[in-house]
């Protein structure tokens, strides 16, 4: 989430969430989505950087499950 380093994202959610939720990965994987819908190309991430992201917050049995299903393809 590197285009949300400067909390701007953060001025479009409730202050509330980060009280209330107990899973930040819900809560990054929001800020993502939110990056995509930035009105300008030039400010939404790349699909390499979404990926990555989103790759970065999943639980390592389900990488290790991706992995496998990658080598069987």
């Amino acid at each position: 989430m590197s285009r949300a380093d400067d909390n701007t994202v953060m001025e479009a959610v409730d202050s509330e969430v980060s009280v209330t939720c107990t899973d930040m990965g819900l809560v990054q994987k929001a800020f993502q989505a939110l990056l995509c819908t930035k009105r300008h190309p030039i400010d939404r991430p790349t699909m390499h950087e979404v990926a990555r992201v989103l790759l970065s917050l999943m639980p390592a049995p389900a990488l290790q499950m991706l992995a496998f299903l990658h080598v069987l393809s």
